[in-house]
Order: C-alpha cells, then sequence, then structure tokens
C-alpha cells in the first residue's frame, strides 16, 4: 500500500518522535535489543501513529434534515371532500359534487383568460402576470437564446390563509 505524501515538517517530526523512544528488534533467536544510536531511526510503519502539523480536514457538514413532502390534494380528492362536507347538511352524489368542482375551476379559468381577476375572500387573489421577453442561455451549449413574454398566473394568498399558516408553524 502506497504511503501518503508526507512533507519536511512531517518527516523532522517522525524522526524526532521515533529518537525520543527506544525501540527494539527482533532477532531470529526471539531476543530483543536496543538499536545502536549510530544505526538512522526507521520510518513509522502503518501501525505507528504518524505526527502532522496539518490541519485536519474539516469534518463533512451536517446535512440538512429534509422536510417531508407535503400531500397533494388532487380534484378527485377535492370533488370527494366536497362530495363529504355537504352530505353533512344534505344529500349529494359523488357525480354532482363532481359537477359543482369542475363549474367552479372552469368558472376561474374563463375569468383568467379574461384578463379578470378572481377573489376568494379569506383564501387569496389570482390573476394574470405578464413577464417581458428576456434573454437567456442553453443551458447545454451556452448558446444566447431569446425567450418570449408570456402570461402566468399569480397567487396571492389571502389574510386570513396568511395568518393561518403562519400559527400553524
Amino acid at each position: 500500500m502506497p504511503r501518503k505524501k508526507e512533507t519536511i515538517v512531517d518527516v523532522v517530526t517522525e524522526t524526532k518522535a521515533v529518537e525520543a523512544k527506544p525501540t527494539t528488534k527482533q532477532t531470529s533467536n526471539s531476543k530483543t535489543s536496543k538499536t545502536n544510536k549510530n544505526e538512522s531511526p526507521s520510518l513509522p510503519t502503518s501501525t505507528e501513529t504518524i505526527i502532522s502539523t496539518k490541519t485536519a480536514k474539516p469534518t463533512p457538514k451536517a446535512k440538512k434534515e429534509a422536510l417531508p413532502k407535503p400531500k397533494t390534494i388532487t380534484r378527485t380528492e377535492l370533488i370527494q371532500e366536497v362530495a363529504r362536507a355537504i352530505n353533512e347538511h344534505m344529500e349529494i352524489t359523488y357525480r354532482d359534487a363532481e359537477e359543482i368542482v369542475n363549474e367552479i375551476i372552469n368558472s376561474m379559468i374563463n375569468a383568467l383568460k379574461a384578463g379578470d381577476e378572481v377573489e376568494i375572500r379569506g383564501f387569496g387573489s389570482f390573476r394574470i402576470r405578464t413577464r417581458n421577453a428576456r434573454n437567456g442561455r442553453n443551458p447545454k451549449n451556452g448558446a444566447l437564446v431569446e425567450v418570449p413574454s408570456k402570461s402566468v398566473v399569480y397567487f396571492k394568498q389571502g389574510k386570513d390563509l396568511k395568518q393561518l399558516l403562519l400559527k400553524s408553524n
């Protein structure tokens, strides 16, 4: 196994550490004898501690705890929730609840297409924002790419929703 690269400071420190303690050699007769002072001190083996003045490697940063992925409510789950909530007050079928949810969503989409703002008090408001055209870069080759202007839906949470979310944290 190759040894790690050593600096002059490492070698000098190792030599001083080896000279400071007496070493023993084993002969074929299994007798121990002290080394002569004329012999050069041996370099430490892999089992000996290597003293170094280098700074230790920084410890790896603790990984941030990943937040659990929030549950996504699908259209089907929303329809089931509406059916359950309305069934507490009056009898309604799943098909009727589906029509109610679809009509609400479609009327919101139509209003946004017409350029209107959709506001649900306590929940928030939806409106269309226009993003200007800009120059971008292709991430594969770095080429300049022209990004056209486009319209995006913007949601601003309502005061009641904001306070509710702040209390839950």
